[in-house]
């Protein structure tokens, strides 16, 4: 009896531990997959942490290789956000650990994985590729910034552009302060010939903290 009751309060507090371990949530800020903690060489990473249970001020976090650098962290309510310095990509180990403040006792381990920032792109609405439907291209709202095939999402914004477009009934050269599409660009696209190209060029985009920087040209035609 002694022996199983042993086994039991084992079982429990292993069950404990793991639903412990599964109550901490740990994401960065800026990447669009939750589930994996992916972080972003020379980007911005802002780690945040949340457990169940737990106030904010109970956790720390601490880095257990060289290769990833912790800033204090700030406390928000019931989450808790560090900045994060990764410095290696790929398979070297970038480990972090989520702790009792008071007894320094480790909760929850987890491997960071490191990757490095695409250029980023202008972007029409949802649109990929060179060559859409009119329709589909009058059903876009906005230009955005887009880092292709990363999970990086930076807030970048565009600041202006300018929109170009020859047909052989209209050329328009229109600069457009903002990232919305105006009324009258949408009318000359819905009023241009099948296999117009329209551009955006002159793409300037910024985001907090950084300085304003030129896009490449985006091209597409009209289907």
């Amino acid at each position: 009896m002694r022996r199983f009751l042993l086994l039991l309060v084992n079982l429990v507090c292993a069950g404990a531990a793991l639903a412990q371990q599964d109550s901490i949530k740990v994401w960065n800020k800026y990447c669009s997959k939750a589930d994996t903690l992916v972080l972003f060489e020379g980007g911005n990473n802002v780690i945040q942490v949340y457990c169940k249970g737990w106030k904010a001020s109970s956790i720390m976090l601490k880095s257990l290789d060289n290769t990833l650098k912790i800033a204090k962290p700030d406390i928000k309510g019931d989450t808790i956000s560090a900045m994060a310095m990764p410095y290696t990509t790929g398979a070297k180990k970038m480990r972090l650990a989520i702790l009792d403040a008071r007894t320094k006792k480790v909760l929850k381990t987890l491997n960071c994985y490191g990757d490095v920032i695409p250029t980023p792109q202008a972007q029409l609405g949802k649109l990929t590729g060179n060559q859409h439907p009119r329709k589909t291209l009058l059903d876009q709202q906005e230009l955005k910034v887009v880092f292709p095939n990363s999970f990086y999402c930076y807030p970048y914004r565009i600041k202006q552009f300018v929109f170009r477009m020859k047909d052989p009934k209209l050329e328009l050269t229109r600069p457009v302060l903002g990232n919305k599409i105006p009324v009258d660009i949408l009318q000359a696209i819905k009023d241009a010939a099948p296999g117009t190209y329209i551009e955006f060029t002159d793409i300037k985009a910024t985001c907090p903290e950084c300085v304003v920087r030129t896009l490449d040209n985006l091209k597409i035609q009209i289907r």
